[in-house]
């Protein structure tokens, strides 16, 4: 007799409880287990260092039929030359990706990968299926930035630099009419150290208003938005405005923000060895929520670094205006929409429980209202941490 053939939904749910070690050996099992076990096995693919490209090379080109399972692409830029030629027979294949993310070297180079340099990379961006797109430490074309707005849902641009493109430059103003429907982006992040703020001024310009005007959520950090910018950056603000869910920002100085009516979630970030925030934090408060009417959510996200005090301390935070804690606390319990105040301590090095736990008791004590209404709540993540939104 023969045994009768259990359904592919089934096949599937079994394989997603194998551990990946012994997906290979599961794919022996039977004929029916081999396309599923594949599936799992090629989901994440990660490109890192030269023998990395070789390998994945040779399968995908025996085997092309698995490019297409891929979903989530890690490709590191660090160790392959300019039009690197076996790129193309790893990176054809892969037709139904729908997370890419591109790093180039680490921190301490100088020099990054310029992506127009390896123009088979840049083509995954027209790939129908890729959602998401995240950039970290790379230069990248600005009409490639500009298409990845247009169609994709979520772009991360992390310690990047945008290049103008020289046609661009050119022709700004037959530029400036393009773009006369909203792309699909919802998220965007613009992480930016030492560039002076050229990226968050490209991302904020008024000719790219439309393309972005449905963002729900925005992420601005590292470093703080420059004072010169913020009118620009309010402009931009008003123009997504009707739909901003989210804003996640660094700032030095009180922002003079537009009334965001669909803005719930405000997310502060606070470096005190780089700002003024520890004499300005209140104010900064104050002017902020002044902008949203419909806060249900403040988060506070103070930067941890992994040498000197601990952060924040009575010193820096109290000892200048002690009074201003009474007066945050009661602001905080005048929000009428507000339902939590969220301390984060991001740390750049691994978590340290008696740290967290300074953290935890400065603030219950300095917030003693908004604390017993339950209104506080404390976390402690890593700062590094650069995850999607699903």
């Amino acid at each position: 007799m023969v045994a009768p053939e259990l359904p592919q939904e089934l096949i599937d749910a079994i394989i997603e409880e194998v551990p990946q070690s012994s997906l290979p050996a599961c794919s022996l099992v039977a004929t029916s287990f081999l396309e599923s076990s594949q599936k799992r096995l090629f989901r994440y693919m990660t490109l890192k260092g030269m023998p990395s490209y070789q390998k994945t090379a040779r399968l995908l080109t025996g085997s092309p039929h698995l490019g297409k399972y891929v979903r989530y692409l890690f490709v590191d830029l660090g160790d392959i030359p300019p039009n690197y030629a076996e790129i193309s027979s790893i990176l054809g294949p892969l037709s139904e990706i729908e997370y890419l993310a591109i790093q180039g070297e680490p921190m301490f180079t100088d020099i990054a990968p310029v992506l127009a340099e390896n123009p088979r990379v840049l083509e995954l961006l027209s790939v129908p299926t890729l959602r998401v797109l995240a950039l970290e430490l790379v230069d990248i074309p600005s009409s490639a930035l500009l298409q990845a707005f247009s169609s994709l849902e979520q772009v991360i641009i992390s310690r990047s630099t945008i290049v103008q493109d020289e046609e661009q430059d050119e022709g700004q103003d037959e530029e400036q009419s393009e773009f006369t429907e909203p792309g699909n982006i919802w998220h965007l992040k613009v992480v930016s150290p030492g560039d002076n703020g050229e990226n968050l001024a490209f991302v904020c310009h008024p000719r790219y208003h439309t393309l972005l005007k449905y963002l729900v959520r925005f992420s601005v950090m590292f470093p703080p938005v420059p004072d010169n910018l913020l009118p620009q950056f309010s402009q931009f603000l008003v123009a997504c405005s009707d739909s901003l869910e989210y804003l996640e920002i660094e700032l030095e100085t009180p922002p003079i923000f537009p009334t965001l009516p669909t803005l719930t979630v405000l997310e502060l970030l606070l470096d005190v060895e780089l700002t003024k925030t520890p004499d300005l934090l209140h104010s900064i408060v104050a002017s902020a929520v002044s902008s949203t009417p419909n806060l249900e959510v403040l988060i506070f996200a103070i930067l941890d670094h992994p040498h000197g005090p601990h952060r924040p301390n009575r010193q820096q935070w109290t000892a200048r205006a002690p009074a201003d804690w009474a007066a945050l606390d009661s602001a905080l319990m005048d929000i009428a929409e507000l339902d939590e105040v969220e301390f984060s301590l991001r740390s750049f090095k691994n978590a340290d429980e008696g740290r967290f736990n300074a953290f935890v008791e400065f603030f219950e004590v300095h917030l003693p209202r908004a604390n017993e209404a339950g209104f506080l709540g404390f976390t402690y993540l890593a700062a590094g941490q650069n995850t999607f939104v699903e």
